[in-house]
């Protein structure tokens, strides 16, 4: 088997998995020799792959141009989860596609199959990682924002401690203020703990193989269970 032999094969058992899955394929699958990395290209809905890569025929060298190429195919899946996710949480198609820079026509797709309860975990991962800044091709005001919260909220607290603190050491101690303040103090926690969370996950998982995986896992389940 050549090159483009394994290429179009390695590809024709992706688009396989994606078509079991109701996940609109990439509508062409190019080689490219020129930018040492292959890339999916969400505003047009193409892959593109590294050709040199598939020139070895070793067994160990094929099994990486099999991960090369489930890699990319991995990205259009990330983000059609995204974008099921985006019409789960109500959005229309023309946001989907804005917020995801996807075709028209695959944000459309989307919006008629919003995630079920049961993916909304997943989908949620996806959107974060196909908008956080760290993708080089997304919008980078997510992860700004994300930041931001934090800050804020880190702010919020300090001066809610502070003013219940106040309250605690006031000569005219009042209950039913120091339980209004003490009950702001702990949803301010609350919210603080939620939005490090999140940041912490853009540190630690974005990018990295635990989303991946995440997308891997939901894409090799048996058809029509779970989409």
């Amino acid at each position: 088997m050549g090159v483009s032999q394994r290429m179009t094969f390695l590809s024709e058992a992706a688009i396989n998995l994606l078509d079991d899955l109701r996940i609109p394929p990439p509508e062409q699958v190019r080689a490219t020799v020129s930018m040492r990395m292959g890339i999916f290209e969400p505003w047009n809905w193409r892959i593109v792959l590294y050709r040199p890569l598939f020139e070895g025929s070793t067994l160990a060298e094929i099994a990486n141009q099999a991960g090369h190429v489930f890699h990319e195919f991995e990205h259009l899946a990330t983000t059609y989860v995204a974008a099921r996710y985006l019409a789960a949480s109500k959005q229309g198609s023309d946001a989907i596609a804005s917020a995801l820079r996807i075709l028209a026509k695959i944000a459309e797709n989307a919006a008629r199959e919003p995630l079920p309860a049961n993916l909304m975990s997943l989908g949620k991962a996806c959107h974060f990682r196909v908008t956080c800044e760290k993708h080089p091709t997304a919008p980078s005001d997510y992860y700004r924002r994300l930041q931001g919260r934090v800050r804020k909220l880190q702010v919020e607290l300090r001066l809610a401690e502070g003013e219940l603190a106040k309250l605690d050491r006031s000569p005219s101690f009042s209950r039913e203020a120091y339980a209004r303040k003490y009950a702001q103090v702990r949803r301010i926690d609350k919210e603080l703990t939620a939005a490090v969370r999140e940041y912490q996950m853009s540190e630690n998982e974005l990018g990295s193989n635990v989303v991946q995986n995440l997308v891997k896992s939901w894409l090799l389940q048996r058809p029509r269970t779970a989409a």
